[in-house]
């Protein structure tokens, strides 16, 4: 990690952008895919915009996956040098 310190902020990026799901799914625990429970009130626009904030996050967190996975990838074949940007 010394030697790329970005990817201690993606990686704390992605845990944040986990909780954050998490929380939301908590709140609202239809997102989850499911059918909804019960009790759980018809849609909101507080449950749209929390749909909206998991989605974006997911497709967030695989963008943020793939990064790290061709970072990994160039690392490993030592295709860069740290001391230049990424070749992406």
């Amino acid at each position: 990690m010394a030697q790329a310190p970005e990817l201690v902020a993606l990686h704390a990026l992605m845990h944040a952008l986990e909780l954050t799901t998490r929380a939301l799914i908590a709140a609202h625990p239809d997102l989850d895919g499911d059918e909804a429970p019960y009790w759980v009130a018809s849609a909101s626009r507080r449950r749209q915009t929390a749909l909206c904030i998991v989605n974006n996050a997911s497709r967030f967190k695989a963008l943020i996956e793939r990064h790290l996975a061709q970072f990994s990838a160039c690392s490993e074949n030592n295709d860069f040098d740290l001391e230049e940007d990424l070749p992406f």
